[in-house]
């Protein structure tokens, strides 16, 4: 494949690639938002016991023992603060905007690396950071 085809494929996989990551965090959100589900869903379950089952969690508040609730009313659901499994979630804000600038990074570095010459040569690479 020559350069330019493999620049095309590049920009088509990291625009589905988002597109995709974005659509999913939204529908399985929907999805456990859903109060008569009591926020499980369960997934590729073949009998009662099996399966695979995703469980939303709330956050609550302590004093009132209440599900906080947004201003629409709908329980706010208890997202992890930090990136790489809970790494820094005890700090939300250092944990979101370490994360923020470590991907940032990565992004303006795959663009840079994009537009250099001969840089779309390795197909595999193309593909692997589009």
């Amino acid at each position: 494949m020559s350069e330019t085809l493999n620049r095309i494929l590049f920009w088509i996989l990291a625009v589905c690639s988002l597109a995709a990551d974005q659509s999913s965090k939204y529908i399985i959100f929907d999805m456990l938002s859903d109060p008569a589900t009591n926020h499980v869903q369960s997934l590729f379950q073949s009998q009662q016991s099996g399966g695979f089952h995703l469980v939303a969690q709330f956050q609550y508040d302590l004093e009132t023992r209440q599900m906080k609730k947004d201003p629409r009313g709908n329980p706010i659901p208890y997202v992890n603060q930090g990136a790489l499994f809970g790494f820094l979630g005890n700090h939300q804000s250092l944990a979101n905007g370490l994360f923020a600038v470590i991907s940032c990074a990565a992004a303006m570095a795959i663009i840079f690396w994009s537009t250099q010459k001969g840089s779309m040569s390795d197909l595999a690479l193309t593909i692997a950071l589009g």
